[in-house]
């Protein structure tokens, strides 16, 4: 490996230190003067011709769309989430540590989130905050830094895109600067954000169209998903008196529901005019009246009210056609209902907002299928204290359904504080108490729990309304919820966590041909198969139950694609011997023996064998491999059988070793070389060379010592205590032909749960398997026991761990 290359005059320690000293000035500067909120405008032609993406140089630090590439453009639409890459490329140094500016401009994008890019996947530190609107500060360190002439994503940017009404389309810019510590003297450089609006048809001379109340003709309308939107149907420059009239109005009834039709101005004297459902999707409207609507007499028809029901960049098509009467023959122009998002970083001054628990203000609400989402309803700037509160929350019930509430930090004295479902999306929450909350506080009144529903992707708009008692008066915040993608983060079972119990869903997960475990398939979660694969290779194998084990061990916290990367290749290929072990009865041993293995922590593998005569039995460890975490095997499919296994401390064979047996129920078929075939090698027997050497026996040595192995699995699930945990122990030859052995299972108060055995054996290697059940029966609690062998004046003790 070459020497790391650091920037000429700074040392590692302080080029690190210059950067945390730079981040606290810019935090300090930024927490003085937040930025001045401007109405929606038109990027200024100026501004527009100070970025030129093409005029970057190599070394540099830029914007482009997720995925794309240098100079391109980023394409956005009104409402849609946008996703912008930060990629850097040829840093002429190693990057250590590292810190840039993002700016944009906050009227036109609302950022939602942000995630660490590849380059930067395994650094201690890689993060970007908001300090205010419009500038995102970034910044990383690690031990190993990026190479020299990389080129590769920083961070992904998602942000949700706001153009301004009724234009075709606007250009706004974002901007890296202000690069510092291993990027000092790179450039930092631009890129434009371009947003197009859908077009309306075209709509000259005289029309009948669409707008939003005070919009112009037929510009695109805008709406929330849980909004009631209003939708004006006018006349535009008609050339003829209207006495009669009749058409048709079309709309998505997907995303729109139909509530009310209310006359316009233009029809305010006529003694017949109304629009009502014909079928789903279609309203017909006709009017007549003996004084008509006089010639370029523009102004409304109709007031049309819907429910929106789209998610987060949804379009929906109004169009109109069917024109009877005096509007025949005039052009119908059609339009669209934009579902847009809010901004959720505007709301200042005494409010009442959703958070999720947590989080901070601005944070959207997001989570997997099947997970828990939860959410605190939050107060800031009260003018008065709050001893009674009440409001509603309308959410959307496809997409959550509401399980409990509880109370808030704020309210955590109050008699009552708590949430009720009125109806399927809409809670009545409420509080009282005799210790109010003082004016101008800032935290929770209450805590919601949710079980999510949504797919990945999905969005809808959570809004409080009806707000009683001494909530009245306050602002309310705009939020929304987005089903979370499925995580390659380790956390198999959901519960937010590494545990033992997640790396044996992934090990049991590969034994069973990379279909998910029964044990492990959660109601409802969707994820399981994908958090299994912590190394994002793909493929779940035992190397992934390892890499979540460790994780775990460490008390680590699940983070995508974690194990990426983390573990070595051998040098050379191990090499795997089969030969016959020790024959009992009706029972055929393969023996699995390595060697040129340096370091073996997880393997796997594929046996073929003939179903006729050959019976799969179990997978048996060696001495070598009886204290490792996982080993054991499953049959896949008819005369096919996956066996892998892993270890924190990693197993050394240069001399041929056993590892396991493979055990068969043998009914008399005829067993050589070709009776076995072994494939699809992973993690460690990756490449390996198998020689079967079937006319070999192994050597059975007898035992010379004492010892109790750790029993296996360890630690054990319940569900697979069923088949039980295997306990095993060595008597040697100086015992004697016949000796007294005992071996009880404890608790960790000293108490007896259970007496596996109490008798006399003779020398050899024994074993025991213990169901998880005490003397009477009963399954046992998780948590930790002991179990104590005694032969003779030998005694010792292990621990066994049950978890869920």
């Amino acid at each position: 490996m070459q020497p790391a290359t650091l920037r000429p005059g700074l040392t590692r320690t302080a080029s690190f230190s210059l950067f945390l000293f730079a981040l606290l000035v810019a935090l300090l500067a930024s927490s003085q003067s937040l930025l001045a909120r401007h109405e929606p405008h038109a990027m200024p032609a100026a501004a527009n011709a100070a970025c030129d993406p093409n005029d970057c140089p190599e070394e540099a630090v830029f914007p482009v769309p997720q995925g794309g590439e240098r100079g391109a453009p980023i394409l956005a639409k009104p409402g849609e989430i946008v996703c912008i890459d930060i990629r850097v490329e040829q840093n002429p140094f190693v990057v250590l540590s590292y810190g840039y500016t993002v700016q944009f401009d906050p009227t036109r994008l609302t950022l939602l989130s942000t995630q660490r890019g590849p380059l930067v996947q395994n650094f201690i530190a890689a993060d970007c905050s908001q300090p205010q609107p419009g500038m995102l500060s970034c910044f990383g360190f690690n031990t190993v830094g990026i190479p020299a002439n990389s080129s590769g994503v920083l961070a992904t940017l998602c942000f949700m895109s706001l153009c301004p009404p009724g234009t075709t389309s606007d250009t706004t810019i974002v901007t890296v600067t202000n690069l510092q510590d291993d990027f000092t003297g790179m450039a930092g450089c631009c890129n434009f954000v371009i947003c197009s609006n859908p077009q309306p048809g075209a709509c000259d001379g005289p029309a009948i169209g669409f707008a939003a109340p005070g919009a112009e003709f037929n510009a695109p309308i805008f709406t929330k998903s849980g909004e009631l939107v209003e939708v004006e149907v006018r006349l535009n420059d008609l050339t003829q008196a209207v006495d009669a009239f009749g058409f048709n109005v079309n709309y998505d009834a997907a995303r729109l529901s139909f509530v009310r039709a209310e006359r316009g101005e233009l029809l305010s004297t006529f003694f017949a005019a109304e629009c009502r459902p014909d079928a789903a999707g279609t309203l017909v409207c006709s009017g007549g009246n003996n004084v008509a609507i006089p010639a370029r007499q523009n102004g409304v028809l109709f007031r049309l009210f819907f429910n929106a029901n789209g998610a987060i960049g949804d379009s929906s098509l109004l169009t109109i056609d069917a024109l009877r009467d005096d509007l025949s023959g005039i052009s119908a122009c059609k339009n669209h209902v934009i579902y847009e998002g809010c901004d959720l970083l505007d709301c200042s001054g005494p409010s009442l907002y959703l958070a999720p628990t947590g989080g901070q203000l601005g944070d959207i609400l997001s989570e997997q299928r099947g997970d828990t989402l939860m959410v605190d309803v939050r107060v800031q700037q009260n003018p008065r204290a709050i001893s009674a509160f009440g409001h509603r929350l309308r959410y959307n019930p496809d997409h959550l359904k509401f399980v409990d509430a509880s109370s808030g930090n704020l309210t955590a004295s109050f008699v009552a504080a708590t949430a009720r479902e009125l109806q399927p999306g809409t809670l009545v929450c409420a509080g009282f108490g005799a210790s109010a909350v003082p004016a101008n506080s800032e935290g929770a009144l209450l805590k919601l729990r949710f079980a999510v529903t949504a797919n990945a992707g999905d969005s809808s708009a959570l809004k409080i309304t009806d707000l009683v008692d001494d909530l009245e008066g306050l602002n309310v915040c705009c939020s929304y919820f987005i089903g979370a993608p499925c995580d390659h983060d380790g956390d198999v079972n959901s519960d937010k966590k590494l545990t033992a119990g997640d790396a044996f869903c992934a090990f049991e997960t590969f034994l069973n041909g990379g279909i998910l475990a029964p044990s492990c398939d959660l109601p409802e979660f969707q994820c399981e198969l994908l958090a299994a694969d912590a190394n994002c290779d793909n493929t779940i194998t035992a190397r992934d139950a390892l890499a979540i084990f460790s994780r775990g061990l460490q008390a680590l916290p699940p983070a995508e694609c974690f194990a990426r990367g983390s573990f070595g290749k051998f040098a050379s290929a191990p090499q795997i011997r089969i030969v016959r072990g020790e024959n009992a009865g009706d029972m055929l041993r393969l023996r699995v023996e390595v060697a040129a293995a340096p370091a073996l922590e997880a393997f796997g593998m594929l046996l073929q064998y003939p179903v006729q005569g050959l019976q799969f039995a179990g997978v048996e460890r060696s001495s070598a491999t009886q204290n490792w975490i996982a080993l054991n095997g499953s049959q896949y499919l008819p005369g096919m059988v996956v066996i892998g296994g892993f270890h924190v401390e990693a197993l050394t064979a240069d001399a041929p070793l056993a590892m396991f047996d493979i055990l068969f129920r043998h009914a008399g078929a005829n067993i050589d070389n070709n009776t076995f075939a072994i494939s699809s090698f992973t993690d460690d027997f990756n490449g390996a060379h198998v020689t079967f050497a079937l006319d070999e026996t192994a050597a059975a040595a007898a035992p010379r010592q004492f010892r109790l192995y750790q029993n296996y699995p360890n630690p054990v699930s319940v569900q697979n205590l069923v088949s039980g945990t295997v306990i095993r122990y060595d008597l040697p030859d100086r015992l004697g032909q016949t000796a007294a052995v005992e071996l009880i299972i404890y608790n960790l108060q000293g108490q007896t749960v259970r007496r596996l055995f109490s008798g006399t054996q003779t020398p050899g290697t024994h074993k025991l398997a213990w169901d998880g059940r005490d003397d009477a029966g009963v399954q046992v609690p998780t948590g930790t026991y002991q179990y104590r062998l005694k032969a003779g004046e030998y005694v010792e003790s292990k621990r066994v761990v049950v978890v869920k």
